[in-house]
């Protein structure tokens, strides 16, 4: 494939294996090279990160929000949104940050030496963080002094405006105190 294409879906399904599935019949998310989503947290998000892990083999970041935005449509809720992107020019390392606390003591060096090795004229980062952690002014201090010019766009991590609980995705499971930083490069 030359070029970069995204398909863009959308599910109201409460259940979080038929969303999955409705997902993925409007953008052929199991073919995809990098996969982002962005979902309520009223989802059992404990199945959603099974559901997601099974049907989607690329990398693949997502998080709770606070209302969903899809397109024309605008803001939505109760929902779960996604792009599935296709390229050959185009690809998407996630790299997790397990421990916020932690890791701003640390100088985050180690968590993100993949970044090291990245063409920073040809790279670009999107970091999803944990809302409620309340570090995220404090994470973008280390993240930015790593990055060394890369440019970062960033999204925290909502739940509905209940103030309860954000969590980020990797791996098949959603996390608290934790965030994503995801480094694109084209």
């Amino acid at each position: 494939m030359s070029g970069i294409v995204a398909k863009f879906g959308k599910s109201f399904q409460n259940d979080a294996n038929a969303a999955v599935r409705e997902l993925c019949e409007q953008t052929d998310c199991g073919n995809a090279d990098a996969f982002l989503f962005f979902c309520s947290s009223k989802f059992d998000l404990a199945q959603l990160g099974k559901a997601i892990d099974a049907a989607v083999d690329c990398p693949t970041i997502g998080c709770t929000t606070a209302g969903e935005i899809l397109g024309s449509e605008g803001y939505i809720e109760n929902s779960i949104v996604c792009a599935a992107i296709f390229s050959d020019r185009l690809s998407m390392k996630p790299i997790f940050i397990a421990d916020l606390t932690q890791f701003i003591i640390s100088d985050g060096r180690d968590v993100l030496a993949p970044l090291a090795m990245a063409n920073r004229k040809k790279s670009f980062t999107l970091l999803l963080v944990d809302g409620l952690s309340m570090l995220e002014e404090q994470l973008l201090g280390v993240v930015s002094r790593v990055l060394a010019g890369i440019p970062l766009v960033g999204v925290s991590a909502g739940d509905d405006f209940a103030f309860h609980s954000t969590s980020v995705y990797y791996q098949g499971a959603f996390y608290s105190n934790a965030a994503v930083l995801a480094l694109f490069e084209t």
